[in-house]
């Protein structure tokens, strides 16, 4: 009953603590990320596109880099039956954006005039979503062929409406955009340095290489910081029930010396004692780290804050429970090779 105790106190006081840490970092750190913290973006500010579609191709290649899209000029566009209608910026896009593959991918497919818009492109526009017709202001008319997601880091664009572009005929450049998303903000700075010599062959006062280094300087920061003072506590807190159920279950083997004595006269092995001992503890300390973790996660769910991720309890519930039984492994030693006839002369 002790170590019941003891452990649902231990899961509680770790979730609470370095649990709604863990929580909270994740939610800082998911509002950090939402700023792009992954992301470079190439931009080309002459009047006419300087980038070609070719390097989109190259930088996809990079290891370092998990997506990689190149946008054209934006250009106003209506919907088709409203030409006097709310006006939006369309682009010309190359690569992948989301649940969209923005390159054609056969030459009937680059002849087809289809546009995708995002949710919010298509209220503002009036048009149903993933169908209407839209038309560019003294341009042609394109076909909405479905909804496009935005991820993250391409929400600054919204509203957003892409049509996909082929591969630039002859080399000539049709982007004035390209947006480069990184494997994880660690990269970024590297890959800043990879990236620039791409654009060696361009005029410097026209071109521009941007990356989200200094906010990703900052995710690595709060990271760390947080990750730091949880694993303070949680380590402090398995020391501490680590010790207690030492003494409790050496305590309980002590008073069970007889029984256990008993058991080992009638041919019980040292190996059945010992696992007898510490499988007691080790489903006593399972069941009050689980009932110790619902109580903690509906404590923190009636009062509206951060709530661990359900692999994070489940981490505390494991580690809680094997700190459990190998401290009970001691004690359950000690008992297993104890001589059996003089602990039965126990009084």
């Amino acid at each position: 009953m002790v170590t019941a105790v003891l452990v649902a106190a231990a899961t509680t006081t770790i979730l609470m603590t370095s649990g709604r840490a863990a929580a909270t970092e994740e939610a800082v750190l998911r509002t950090v990320d939402q700023q792009g913290t992954r992301t470079l973006v190439i931009q080309s500010t002459g009047d006419s596109p300087l980038l070609a579609t070719q390097l989109v191709d190259t930088i996809a290649t990079i290891p370092l880099v998990e997506t990689v899209v190149g946008f054209g000029p934006v250009r106003d566009v209506t919907a088709a039956a409203l030409p006097d209608g709310t006006r939006v910026g369309a682009r010309l896009a190359y690569g992948v954006i989301g649940n969209v593959q923005a390159t054609p991918r056969t030459p009937n497919e680059a002849t087809v005039q289809l546009a995708w818009l995002s949710m919010q492109a298509s209220r503002t526009l009036g048009l149903p979503p993933g169908a209407g017709t839209i038309r560019i202001i003294d341009g042609p008319e394109y076909t909405v062929a479905g909804v496009v997601t935005p991820p993250d880091y391409l929400q600054s664009f919204e509203p957003l409406v892409v049509i996909p572009t082929p591969a630039d005929p002859h080399g000539k450049a049709s982007l004035s955009t390209i947006v480069i998303l990184a494997k994880s903000p660690e990269d970024v700075a590297f890959l800043g340095k990879t990236v620039a010599p791409l654009l060696s062959e361009l005029p410097d006062e026209n071109v521009s290489l941007s990356s989200s280094e200094r906010l990703a300087t900052l995710r690595q920061a709060i990271g760390g910081e947080l990750t730091k003072q949880a694993r303070v506590i949680v380590l402090a807190v398995l020391a501490i029930s680590t010790a207690i159920s030492l003494v409790i279950v050496w305590g309980f083997v002590l008073g069970r010396r007889k029984d256990l004595g008993r058991r080992r006269a009638l041919g019980a092995t040292r190996a059945t004692i010992i696992a007898l001992v510490v499988g007691q503890v080790a489903l006593t300390a399972a069941l009050a780290s689980t009932m110790g973790a619902l109580f903690c996660t509906a404590t923190l769910s009636m009062l509206n804050t951060q709530i661990p991720r359900p692999s994070y309890v489940m981490a505390v519930v494991v580690g809680l429970t094997a700190t459990a039984a190998l401290a009970a492994s001691v004690p359950a030693t000690y008992a297993a090779n104890r001589d059996p006839l003089h602990e039965l002369r126990v009084p």
